[in-house]
């Protein structure tokens, strides 16, 4: 069992080094309610972060180099 998850892991590296898009969804309560997005592009990271908790919350979109 352990060695397939090692196999499994292993292959899934080069798919993460090609990605340049990340995406995560915040769960609060068993309902989505946010996400964060990173965009990758050369030296430039794009982030868009948006969470809502009880309609509350930050809304943050940001350019890193």
């Amino acid at each position: 069992m352990l060695q397939k998850i090692a196999f499994t892991f292993i292959l899934s590296l080069p798919s993460l080094a090609l990605a340049d898009t990340f995406t995560y969804s915040f769960i609060s309560g068993e309902k989505k309610v946010g996400h964060l997005t990173a965009d990758i592009k050369g030296d430039e990271t794009t982030i868009d972060y948006d969470v809502k908790n009880n309609g509350r919350g930050p809304t943050i979109a940001e350019s890193i180099t």
